[in-house]
Order: structure tokens, then C-alpha cells, then sequence
């Protein structure tokens, strides 16, 4: 950074980003400033700065700011570096993010450019499946869930998959409307679940369809508990009830092990 905006960066730089409503960007990851700052985020929204003309490395503690940006705050521990506030915009594409600093005697523009978005976990292997197998969805750090569940199931239910994070869409965990709790409304009981989200690897695994809607996480197996016709046809009428998009016929993968049914044109977001 210039040396003289170096100058009056003090013990504590308040560094706040904000994304366009439409972006997916990822906060974790490596930064490279104009003037030559390094910025890295881990997972846990800890980090660190450092600038070449300063002596000492920036803690950086973020706080994510809902799902348009964040605020970090780095406190250097010597004196030669003063405090400024990074304002920040993300480029569409995530790759960048330019703004400006502001300190106690001007502002200054800065550029921001990613080396690495990533997600600083085990999330990084999970995306890095659905290029791999070809998954024509291209999921982000922060569409993954740890979480999620519904009235009639939770998350443990719902991540069929190898990691502990999934995708779960929302006609999958809301009250009211189409989706899952609606299923169980028309079925009279909530029936056990065969499968729902699987990662690419797991997918593939299974012998899933190369683009299953499991993968997209608007995709649930209900178990037919008596393997029986007279089953399925009995729970396929309710998931058409619930205003699932897609209803498995019973010559299907399942046949009648279960009875899938997915949301994949609904126009829903990811339930955290």
C-alpha cells in the first residue's frame, strides 16, 4: 500500500464488503489488494492482513453481514500500520472486489482480486464433485446447509450424502404450500425418508440419473412400506396434491422399494 495511507492506519482496519443482491460470491478465500495487501478468510470467518510496508500481521475477525456481504475487523499489534475502513463491492463474477479506503486524512480506491474463493472446508471437495461428474449446477459455499430440517424431518434426514453439508431447497423444509410438509399432510403421516440430497460421488455411486434432482436438493424418497401398487399409488397421489413437479412412475429406480417425488421447476431459494 502506498506509504503514506500507511501512515495512518492504526491498530484496528474495519473492512466491510458487500455483494450486488444477485451475486453468489464467497467471502473464505485469498485476496491480493492493489498496493500488493495480502487478505486471506478461512471457513470460520477468522483471517489475516498484511501489507508490505507494514511490520506486523493484521487478526482479522469477520461478520458476516445476511447474505449480501461482510465486516471484518483486523487489529495489527505494532504501531507503524493506523486504521482505515474498507468499503467493497463484489464483481459479478466474484472474482474481485474493488472499492475504497477510507482514513483519517483521505480516500483511496482499491482493488481486491481473488487468488482462491474458497469455502476452507470440506464444502471446496463437495463443489469440486459437481464439476467433476459433469452436474449442471454450479453450487456455492453458502447454498450448503448444516442445518436444515422441517417440521417432519431434520437435517440428518434430509443429507443422504457423504459430507456433513447439503443442499436442501426450500419446497423441502416450508410449512405451507407445495413441497414435502404438504406430502405428509395429504399421506396422513410422515413416512421414512429412502433418500433425498447426495453429492455427485454418492450419486454416481447408487447409479442415480447423471443430472438427479438429488443432487439439486429439491428431490425426496419416500419408503413405500409395503412394497406394495396399492402404496404407491396411494402416496404418488398425495406428492401430486403437494404440487411436485415430478412424480416417479412405478417402473422407475424405485419401483417399489419408495416413491420420488421432486420440486425442480418450483422457483425456491436454499433453506439454511
Amino acid at each position: 500500500m502506498n506509504p503514506a495511507i500507511l501512515g495512518w492506519l492504526s491498530c484496528a482496519v474495519l473492512l466491510s464488503l458487500s455483494a450486488p443482491s444477485h451475486a453468489q460470491c464467497s467471502a473464505p478465500g485469498s485476496w491480493t489488494a492493489s498496493y500488493g495487501g495480502q487478505i486471506s478468510i478461512n471457513a470460520n470467518l477468522t483471517g489475516a492482513m498484511k501489507y508490505p510496508n507494514c511490520s506486523s500481521t493484521a487478526k482479522l475477525t469477520v461478520v458476516l453481514d445476511g447474505e449480501t456481504g461482510f465486516t471484518a475487523t483486523a487489529k495489527y499489534p505494532g504501531t507503524d500500520c493506523k486504521s482505515a475502513t474498507f468499503t467493497m463491492t463484489f464483481a459479478e463474477d466474484c472474482k474481485s472486489a474493488s472499492g475504497t479506503a477510507v482514513t483519517a486524512k483521505g480516500t483511496v480506491e482499491d482493488t481486491w482480486t481473488s487468488a482462491a474463493i474458497t469455502c476452507g472446508d470440506e464444502r471446496d471437495a463437495l463443489i469440486k464433485e459437481y464439476a467433476d461428474k459433469k452436474v449442471n449446477l454450479k453450487p456455492y459455499c453458502q447454498n450448503f446447509t448444516q442445518s436444515a430440517g422441517s417440521s417432519n424431518y431434520s437435517f440428518s434426514d434430509f443429507n443422504t450424502g457423504d459430507y456433513g453439508w447439503a443442499l436442501v431447497r426450500n419446497p423441502l423444509t416450508v410449512a405451507t404450500g407445495d413441497g414435502l410438509n404438504s406430502w405428509v399432510t395429504a399421506i396422513g403421516s410422515a413416512k421414512p425418508i429412502n433418500s433425498s440430497f447426495r453429492n455427485p460421488a454418492r450419486n454416481a455411486k447408487v447409479g442415480g440419473a447423471a443430472q438427479s434432482r438429488h443432487m439439486y436438493g429439491d428431490a425426496v424418497d419416500l419408503k413405500n412400506e409395503t412394497r406394495t401398487e396399492k402404496e404407491y399409488n396411494t402416496v404418488a397421489a398425495a406428492a401430486k396434491v403437494a404440487g411436485a413437479d415430478y412424480i416417479e412412475p412405478l417402473t422407475g429406480p424405485c419401483g417399489k422399494g419408495c416413491i420420488h417425488a421432486d420440486w425442480r421447476t418450483h422457483p425456491a431459494g436454499y433453506a439454511q
